[in-house]
């Protein structure tokens, strides 16, 4: 009687980890469900506010002219540094 008892007990025991399991499991797939709903709705806005062909080809022409202004800058600077060095250099 003893063995049935344990037997019983182990068996409902069993049967309430895979009633949480499969509650949790639920939980789970709504919850992804809904996040890939969210993203899926951001896509859509995105692709609804991507700015025309001309505007992005202006914006790139204007980034590759900053670039091109930051390198003279830093190539400049460099030439300077290397001047006032030699220029240290030759006096000391």
């Amino acid at each position: 009687k003893k063995i049935d008892l344990l037997f019983t007990k182990y068996k409902t025991d069993l049967e309430s980890y895979k009633f949480n399991i499969f509650n949790e499991i639920r939980e789970y797939s709504k919850s992804n469900q809904e996040a890939l709903k969210d993203i899926l709705i951001q896509a859509q806005t995105n692709q609804n506010t991507i700015k025309p062909s001309q505007e992005k080809t202006e914006d790139t022409k204007e980034k590759k002219n900053t670039n091109i202004n930051f390198w003279i800058v830093a190539i400049a600077g460099q030439i300077i540094f290397l001047l006032v060095g030699l220029i240290i250099g030759i006096t000391i």
